[in-house]
């Protein structure tokens, strides 16, 4: 029990630094004020979230407790806080959190305790560091846990406190006792410098922080190699604290040059710290003791720079610092300090500084500080010693204590010895301020006029003049050798012979002269009438005004230059033309030219247009017509000979001959360092422009954009680029806006005023002409005077694509159309099958009328025959007559079957005598197993049960396949070979995971933002740009960059581990997409900023910015690529086709991962950990809630993953279903006589072996196959126990109640019943059960993995399953029927009801009524012929037939016994089968009912083939999800809010030289490339992205390489080092000896060997402002460089597909990239090149199948039709008839069920296949046995035989299908799968009631029509048996038995 009422240290409490009301609006609130207002129970609350969030939570969340409530907690609660023990039963063991604990406990002891710490909490606390330490340092792998950079920073700072505190506490003798100076030498290494010092060098080593940030200013990416330490930023912010460590530890022991040295790696500008640490106290303290240092060492200039910028930095951040920290008072110190050292360095070395400064030092130190002359105050002493004293560090020294000197002079020592030396430095420049003031009026002085001035002698003089001259020397630490010392004075002389010569070494400004500068400016600038406004080059841009206005002659070793720049000015060789501009002029127009030439080079129109423009602006002779001046300013000219050399330097390249500008006096910021003056040649100042208008005409500025309005940058438009915006918003005045006024790039300002003709401007006061110079259309070639060029390509220019004809065959209905014509239209759009399906049935309807019609008439003329007056004496209906007819053609054998004529087996045909032998056989191999199975239960049961164990052993194999591709794509389709060889060259498509993010406030906000102009307006945005909404998402955001799951191997993963880094190994930071990237995910940014909403629109706008007005940030992304905003944001509107952004609904976050190859799977970690990361994502989504938004959010991994928990959780829907049906086969197998013998003639048992054994026989194929290592599928577990289900059921009940309906006959014992009864229906069973294997067999050949798997279990199982019936199952039946008939209980064999009590019962009681469906309806008292028995009926089985006359003697012998079928079947049978014989069989059969059910069915036929082709293909993604799946909320936001489709890449395989001009040109889409080239095709797709689904295409890596080997400039794109040959990227040093990589400027002149070995750099080069063409970032992963030539194997165009949202637009989208990339193929091999193009997508595997969906499933079907068509016939005696009639009877049911799947919405897929497929074998089912009964029967008619087999075998069929499976189908509609629910519910509900009403309806009625005649063969011995029975005493006996 832990006790939370501790006392406080010594009873008393620390006052706060804060007041109440601070404290308050700090915290944000009030607390109850007092230190008891958080109690320990809270702390320790407190402290376990804490932990939770350090191990869990993003970094964010832990500075978020770190800065509120750990700040909470010092500030409220300075009593002792609990032990790390108490903590510890809280949060468990954990070393490093307990450890972190206890430096915050002792940091709130060494700040909060009264009376100070003792010496063994001091101790505790150091060894406590020492631990923290040893965890951090002696770990091999790096701590994976992520604390925030304030913490560090503190754990540093207070580290390095506790030492200087140790160090004051252990010199400070005085106060100590006795035991703690024993104590002290005891532990003499406790708190050593030796040890700190090592502590601080250990952790900088450690992360390699020197290296990062020599790297970091050198401007090279650093290179970790495998070292992790340095790549955490735990380690690297400890090592960067660390530096900052050492300088403060170095200067409080008073060693400034090596605090120095120590951060000479770091740039003390704060912005520029600000990038790498956003630590305000770090930054402060860092900048303090360096300018201390400086001041230390006399560098007084740097020390007031660092001391200014510091205190600039603290005043405008200070409202952020006191919402965010709560260490206030020690910068307000610290910064106190500063001011005070600023003042005395100004003291001793004066010199400008920032104005508010300069104030607030006034205000706060006039009267403190002396005046520079005035050194000593009134009572003598130095006044700076108290300032120094207050502002200085606290020294510490870091000698031994000397323990024998108990007084407290070792504490002072070091403070003493730093204020001597300071004090002797003052009184050495008592007199530098008065020699610099005397000096400063002279240029030349003689030493003795200096020596009078000061009233001293010149031997005085002269060591004044040498200290003035040493002490105001730099002494930098950084500086090495005497040249690299300047002087820190603003003047500087040397002394010869006695003469003094003195210089300005600043530029100093003269306000007069100024002023009068600007006055004669004024007067004289609108009086210039020049031709030339300018002339001269001066600077960057900047030209000299020139008030000649002459234009002069161009040098003739310029004139190449001008030909280049210029091409399309005219020049003579030998003659100088007169032009505006010079050399100079024209270098400036050669760095703008390439920068240009990386954005519009591509197409030559478009460039020599805009390089005219300003070719014009700088150098047309007659300026003065179409440009003014508007504005300028005075520059520094430069040094010729600094120019000169520069320019030598790089000769291909920038001049670098300009200096820093002049600042005008009014400025807010004054220049500090200003350029040195060079005594050879004066500095002069020039006048140039720096604002001018240009005017322009109309027409060219439209010729002008029209020229460039389809050129690309990859995906995006140039014209974007260069106006600043996006998604073809641009216009002519947004552009030339852009251009001239708001690019930031561009030094002078143009404003273009756009005319027509002559032009008069008011405000200038004078006419304009504008240029008249003509601008190239795209599609023409350009011609030039000094340049020639091809077209633009199509890729690039609209007007050179053919033109397209969009125009589609529509007949549209017009208002005034005819009749005719609106038919004719709506023909024209059905499909030919429904048009020939209804000719067809308008042929059948007409048909059908004209027999009605001549049936009619027969029946009435055969009714004026019969006497009217018969018809009224019968006193019946026609029903009646109908009936006695019946029975007249029934027992007088009076129809077409029946006559006297004999019946020979002579006369019957072939195939009779064939067919009656099949069956003869058949019956008896059937009867011989019956028997067998029967009389020997043991010799079955044991054989088949063993071979049973043996097949299903082998499921222990089994494999279930998932994965999607393997279960749904063949292995040789092309889609998936395509994706396999994509993945083996490019690496497997990378993986995606989505968040989309929607406000749940939908309503729009008003924000302010900077305008271009500096100016705050509001503007309209979408509410996903409210503050707290984007604060949350970015929180959110990193979050998951940050959270960490462990592996099994306690490897911990972070995303980083795993993500897709495109620019790796130079940039290791994730690809996110998302619109925090804008400002490279930094919360800080939108926790400060009020106006962020500037950087998005800027970013949004152009996402290429590099430097973006309002916040001077970069718009790229963290990762280095550009983020488009259709891909983060969602939902936005759109104005005349332009997108509105700003005004967006969602906000959409795409983290991308690395993919790994499927083959890998095994061996792969890499993919495990990505699957493991994944899934922590998925269940951390899962839990997560906001407030300000809804989440939809996916991972790879989600449909899988959802799609198995579908499986999961459907399974007790399914067991329900199957035990619905079990029980329903359970009851209605038993025949149950009344409820006294319920328990006896229930069939449980029996049925629980029959499902037993459709069970085992789907266990054993799956064993089979598991044996030949074939896999297995989810939907052989979800449709095939269905399937065999049916097809055993229907087995079962016509094998049971065949025995159920049959008599023993006399002497038979039971098991020669059942085998004869087994002969007579084994025949049917084998023709459906081997019909339908056959079917699924044949139906393997398909290449459709699902369906082929499914095939083959479906063929084994049913086959299996017919075998266990046949045998076992018999065996069954035999043991179930000995049980009845001794009246033992069903399950519980062994009670028994004694037959006697049953009787005594049955007197005593009355008779109960039926209570069974199998009843029978009515007892008839039995007579004494009753109980004779009966023959089988000939008219069922074929056992009545004979094949000798010794076969018909037995029969003669037997007749006289014979029983008619129908009494006994009336008599033993129940219910259903009374329903179907006496109602549902004669109603079918009614005449005027046949021909109604011929018609509707017919009909219904003709509609479904009619209805074909509007069936839809495909899967919808959220089908395939459960009700409750968060997949179905993130497909409909996808729908919502995104704008983009998929990504599709163009492959071309091996069998091209791409440096083959002739080649490459039918490839690439720059100006000189082939029209018929691929990039050309597919931009020419782009343009009809309805028609080809193609949205985007980016540019070729081919273009953009040869744009990257032909780059110039001041540092073009390839370049290589002198020494090594290594790649030189354009980042590198500017003193880099580097040298261009090849001289070709043109594709025709590289060499084949310069394609092949440049290419890897260009691949590897990161795209920079330098060079944009850069191919790392855009091509990088589009190239696969052969490893054995070097050369280019295969590679790819990357494009875009438009929006893709239903299954269709999947297919269409694959079936046209086909098209375009089987064209692009035909194109390149009909140029000579066996080259194959494939486009790929991600989806295009899983849609393949979709395109040969139709071929399939015409395929499976027909070959299972005419496999049962084969069958059928062969097994139905070779009646051709009857299996035309079952194959005609099943293809309309199949037809009906596609058809009901357009009207149900169900879409044809592998899944629907695979049950249109089983739908045959169910079909077959309800055929096959009223057709075998039909064939069998041999006496009657066909209507008669018809209504006999509906009678007979309807009710099985009904009762064996039909019913079994409506109950358990009706519960797979409450499935929460909507895949049960749509393919399997739905589609099986219709397989079940279409199969019985053909089966039922249909086919009964048909074979009454065109059934066939009964087999000779059978009806002659049917004749033979009739004539010996055919007595008249049998006659009167049947006859009477029918009556009554």
């Amino acid at each position: 029990m832990i006790d939370f009422e501790y006392a406080p240290y010594g009873g008393g409490t620390a006052q706060s630094t804060m007041n109440q009301q601070e404290l308050d609006h700090y915290l944000g609130g009030s607390y109850g004020g007092g230190v008891a207002s958080i109690s320990r129970r809270e702390i320790i609350e407190h402290f376990a979230e804490f932990r939770r969030a350090i191990h869990e939570g993003p970094v964010s969340l832990v500075q978020h407790y770190y800065n509120t409530n750990y700040a909470t907690m010092m500030q409220n609660y300075s009593t002792e806080w609990p032990s790390a023990e108490a903590l510890k039963e809280h949060v468990g063991e954990d070393p490093l959190f307990l450890t972190l604990y206890k430096e915050m406990y002792f940091r709130h002891i060494y700040a909060s305790k009264p009376g100070g710490v003792s010496l063994e909490e001091r101790q505790e606390s150091y060894m406590n560091y020492i631990d923290l330490f040893n965890l951090v340092l002696a770990k091999e792998q790096p701590l994976k846990i992520e604390l925030p950079d304030q913490w560090l920073w503190d754990i540093i700072e207070e580290f390095i406190y506790q030492f200087q505190s140790f160090c004051n506490f252990r010199t400070k003798l005085a106060k100590r006792s006795d035991d703690d100076i024993e104590q002290l030498k005891r532990n003499i290494k406790i708190w050593n410098v030796h040890a700190v010092l090592n502590v601080m060098h250990s952790l900088v080593d450690k992360s390699r922080i020197v290296e990062q940030l020599e790297a970091a200013r050198k401007g090279v990416s650093f290179n970790p190699g495998g070292d992790l330490f340095c790549q955490t930023n735990l380690y690297k912010m400890f090592g960067y604290f660390s530096l900052i460590g050492l300088l403060k530890l170095h200067t409080l022991t008073s060693d400034y040059y090596m605090a120095l040295k120590t951060i000479e790696c770091i740039d003390l500008d704060v912005t520029k710290q600000n990038n790498v640490c956003q630590v305000f106290h770090c930054i402060v303290a860092t900048n303090y003791h360096a300018g201390f240092c400086y001041a230390m060492m006399r560098n007084y200039e740097d020390a007031i720079r660092v001391f200014v910028d510091t205190l600039l930095y603290i005043q405008r951040s200070k409202p952020i610092m006191v919402a965010q920290t709560f260490q206030n008072d020690a910068v307000n110190k610290t910064a106190d300090q500063m001011m005070t050292l600023l003042a005395i360095c100004l003291t001793l070395n004066p010199m400008r500084i920032d104005e508010t400064i300069y104030l607030h030092l006034r205000e706060k130190f006039l009267d403190k500080l002396p005046k520079p002359l005035l050194w000593v105050g009134p009572d003598g002493k130095l006044p700076f010693r108290d300032s120094f004293a207050y502002a200085c560090p606290k020294f510490i020294s870091p000698a031994p204590t000397i323990f024998e000197q108990r007084n407290d002079t070792q504490w002072a020592e070091p403070f003493n010895r730093q204020i001597e030396v300071f004090t002797e430095e003052l009184q050495e420049q008592a007199y530098i301020p008065d020699v610099r003031s005397y000096l400063k009026l002279y240029t030349t002085m003689n030493i003795e006029k200096l020596a009078t001035f000061m009233e001293k002698t010149p031997q005085e003089v002269k060591p004044l003049l040498l200290t003035f001259k040493h002490k105001l020397n730099g002494n930098d630490a950084t500086q090495k050798t005497e040249e690299d010392f300047q002087s820190s004075a603003d003047i500087d002389f040397y002394v010869d012979k006695e003469i003094i010569y003195i210089a300005d070494t600043k530029i100093t400004r003269r306000y007069s002269d100024y002023l009068v500068k600007q006055i004669l400016k004024y007067e004289e600038f609108n009086h210039i009438s020049s031709k030339c406004i300018w002339y001269e080059g001066i600077r960057d841009g900047f030209n000299r005004v020139y008030r000649d206005g002459e234009p002069l002659p161009l040098a003739l070793e310029d004139i190449n230059l001008l030909n280049e720049m210029c091409p399309h000015i005219p020049t003579r060789e030998g003659v100088s033309p007169k032009l505006c501009c010079d050399r100079k002029q024209l270098a400036e127009i050669r760095k703008f030219k390439y920068i240009v030439d990386n954005l519009i080079g591509r197409c030559p129109s478009c460039y020599f247009n805009f390089l005219r423009i300003f070719c014009e602006m700088s150098c047309n002779p007659e300026h003065d017509k179409f440009i003014w001046p508007l504005e300028h300013a005075n520059v520094t000219r430069p040094d010729d000979e600094a120019t000169s050399m520069k320019e030598n330097k790089d000769s291909g390249g920038r001049s670098e001959w300009a200096l820093v500008d002049y600042v005008d006096p009014e400025s807010e910021e004054d220049e500090e360092n200003g350029t040195p003056k060079v005594t050879k040649k004066p500095v002069t100042q020039v006048e140039v422009i720096t604002k001018i208008r240009y005017y322009i005409s109309d027409q060219q500025a439209n010729d002008f954009i029209s020229s460039c309005w389809s050129v690309r940058i990859n995906f995006q438009y140039a014209v974007d680029v260069l106006c600043g915006s996006l998604n073809r918003a641009c216009d002519v005045k947004k552009l030339f806006q852009y251009i001239g006024l708001k690019n930031t790039q561009s030094p002078i300002k143009i404003d273009f005023v756009f005319v027509n003709g002559t032009y008069y401007d008011p405000e200038v006061k004078r006419k304009f002409q504008p240029s008249s110079a003509k601008m190239f259309a795209c599609d023409q070639a350009v011609i030039l005077p000094h340049m020639s060029r091809e077209k633009c390509t199509c890729m690039d220019c609209n007007a050179m694509c053919p033109k397209m004809n969009n125009t589609k065959t529509k007949v549209s209905s017009q208002k005034n159309s005819t009749l005719i014509e609106k038919l004719k239209s709506k023909i024209y759009n059905l499909h030919i099958i429904t048009i020939v399906a209804i000719g067809l049935y308008t042929l059948f309807v007409i048909m059908f009328m004209i027999s009605c019609v001549i049936i009619c008439i027969w029946n009435m003329k055969s009714d004026e025959k019969i006497p009217r007056d018969e018809n009224i004496q019968t006193g019946n209906s026609i029903a009646y007559k109908e009936e006695v007819n019946f029975k007249a053609a029934t027992f007088n054998s009076k129809d077409e079957s029946d006559s006297n004529v004999s019946f020979d087996d002579e006369r019957s045909g072939f195939l009779d005598r064939l067919g009656v032998k099949i069956d003869d056989g058949l019956h008896d191999i059937f009867k011989k197993i019956g028997l067998f199975c029967a009389y020997h239960p043991r010799y079955t049961i044991i054989p088949v049960t063993v071979i049973l164990f043996a097949l299903c052993f082998g499921s222990r194999y089994y494999t279930v396949t998932t994965d999607p591709v393997d279960l749904w794509v063949a292995s040789n389709s092309r889609a998936r070979q395509e994706k396999a060889y994509f993945d083996e060259k490019f690496g497997p498509f990378y993986r995606i995971a989505h968040l989309i993010l929607v406000p749940k406030n939908k309503n729009n906000i008003t924000l302010q933002y900077k305008t271009p102009l500096e100016a705050e307006e509001k503007h309209t945005f979408g509410p996903v740009f409210e503050r707290d909404f984007l604060i949350n998402a970015l929180e959110l955001q990193l979050f998951v960059e940050n959270f960490n799951v462990t592996t099994k191997s306690g490897q911990v993963i972070y995303l980083n581990d795993t993500c897709y880094k495109p620019l790796s190994p130079d940039n290791n930071n994730c690809a996110i997409f998302s619109l925090f990237q804008y400002h490279q995910n930094n919360l800080t940014f939108l926790l400060n900023e009020s106006l962020y909403a500037s950087q998005y629109l800027e970013c949004i706008q152009s996402p290429l910015t590099q430097i973006t007005r309002s916040f001077h940030r970069t718009c790229m992304g963290k990762f280095g690529g550009p983020i488009d905003p259709y891909m983060v944001l969602g939902a936005f509107p759109s104005h005349d086709d332009v997108p509105d952004y700003a005004k967006a609904q969602a906000l959409i976050i795409t983290i991308t991962i690395n993919n790994q190859r499927k083959i890998e799977r095994a061996e792969n970690k890499l993919l495990e950990n990505t699957l493991l990361w994944e899934k922590q994502f998925l269940d951390y989504m899962k839990t997560y809630r906001s407030k300000l938004f809804d989440v939809k959010y996916r991972a790879e991994r989600s449909i899988e993953d959802e799609i198995e928990r579908e499986s999961k959780s459907d399974i007790k829907t399914v067991l329900i279903s199957y035990m619905i049906m079990f029980l329903y086969i359970a009851i209605a197998l038993g025949r149950i006589r009344n409820i006294r013998h319920l328990f006896v003639d229930m069939k449980v048992s029996l049925g629980i072996a029959g499902v037993a054994l459709v069970t085992l026989s789907v266990w054993a194929s799956v064993g089979i196959f598991s044996y030949m290592r074939i896999p297995t599928t989810l939907i052989i577990f979800e449709v095939i126990p269905f399937l065999v289900l049916a097809v055993g059921v229907d087995n079962i009940f016509i094998l049971t109640q065949s025995i159920q309906r049959d008599q023993l006959q006399p002497d038979e014992e039971i098991e020669s019943q059942i085998g004869r009864i087994v002969g007579r229906v084994g025949p049917a069973m084998l023709l459906t059960s081997v019909s339908e294997s056959i079917a699924f067999f044949l139906g393997a050949l398909t290449p459709m993995p699902a369906v082929r798997l499914f095939s083959l279990y479906a063929a084994v199982s049913v086959l299996i399953d017919f075998l266990l019936q046949i045998t076992i199952f018999v065996t069954f039946i035999t043991l179930d029927h000995k049980r009845a008939i001794e009246n033992r209980i069903d399950i519980f064999c062994c009670l028994q009801i004694k037959r006697n009590k049953i009787a005594d019962r049955q007197r005593r009681r009355f008779r109960c009524p039926s209570m069974s469906w199998f009843n029978p309806m009515t007892k008839k008292p039995r007579t004494t012929i009753d109980y004779v028995p009966s023959v089988e009926n000939p008219f069922l089985t074929p056992l009545a037939t004979t094949k000798s006359n010794d076969s018909n003697k037995t029969a003669s012998r037997q007749s006289s016994k014979i029983k008619t079928c129908e009494e006994h079947i009336m008599e033993m049978d129940g219910f259903l089968f009374s329903v179907f014989k006496r109602y549902y069989a004669p109603a079918v059969m009614k005449p005027y009912v046949r021909p109604t059910v011929i018609f509707v069915f017919f009909t219904w036929f003709a509609m479904s083939i009619a209805l074909l082709p509007y069936v839809k293909v495909g899967l919808e993604q959220n089908i395939t999800m459960a009700k409750d799946s968060y997949m179905i909320d993130y497909f409909s936001a996808l729908r919502e809010y995104f704008a983009v489709g998929p990504p599709v890449y163009f492959v071309i395989k091996k069998g091209i030289n791409y440096s083959d001009l002739r080649a490459s040109n039918l490839i690439c889409a720059s100006a000189g490339c082939s029209a018929q080239s691929m990039a050309n095709q597919l931009g020419i797709a782009s343009l009809r992205p309805l028609e080809t689904r193609i949205a985007q295409i980016g540019t070729t890596w081919l273009d953009d390489y040869y744009d990257w080997l032909r780059h110039r400039g001041s540092t073009p794109c390839c370049r290589l080092h002198i020494t090594t040959g290594e790649f030189c990227s354009t980042n590198a040093p500017s003193d880099a000896n580097c040298y261009p990589c090849t001289r070709s400027t043109s594709r025709e002149t590289i060499t084949n060997d310069e394609f092949k070995n440049l290419l890897p750099f260009f691949l590897k080069d990161n795209p920079n402002f330098k060079c944009a063409k850069g191919g790392h970032a855009a091509h990088g992963s589009s190239v696969a460089i052969s490893s054995i030539d070097g050369g280019v194997e295969t590679s790819l165009i990357m494009g875009f597909h438009s929006l893709l949202i239903s299954s269709s637009d999947f297919i269409e989208a694959m079936q046209q990239a086909y098209i375009l990339t089987d064209n692009i193929t035909r194109t390149l091999k009909s140029a000579g090149y066996n080259v194959e193009v494939f486009p790929y997508s991600i989806f295009y595997v899983f849609y393949e199948q979709y395109l040969t969906i139709w071929h399939d499933v015409v395929l499976n079907l027909s070959i299972s039709g005419a496999a049962i068509f084969v069958t059928t016939f062969i097994l139905l005696g070779f009646d051709i008839i009857s299996a035309f009639i079952i194959t005609l009877t099943i293809a309309m049911i199949t037809c009906d069920m596609i058809a009901m799947m357009y009207v149900w919405n169900i879409e044809m897929n592998a899944i629907s296949l695979v049950n249109l497929v089983m739908s045959i074998g169910i079909s077959l089912e309800f055929c096959a046995h009223i057709c075998r009964d039909f064939i069998l029967s041999a006496k009657g008619s066909r209507l008669t035989r018809a209504e006999k087999a509906l009678a007979h075998m309807g009710s099985s069929v009904f009762s064996g299908i039909t019913l079994t499976k409506i109950g358990g189908i009706v519960v797979l509609g409450f499935s929460h799968s909507q895949l049960f629910h749509v393919f399997y519910f739905r589609m099986f509900i219709c397989i079940v009631s279409f199969g019985a009403a053909h089966g039922l309806i249909f086919l009964p009625v048909l074979l009454s029509y065109i059934g066939p005649s009964p087999n000779h063969v059978r009806k002659g011995r049917l004749h033979h048996l009739n004539s010996k029975k055919e007595s008249p005493e049998n006659i009167i006996l049947m006859a009477s038995s029918e009556i009554s």
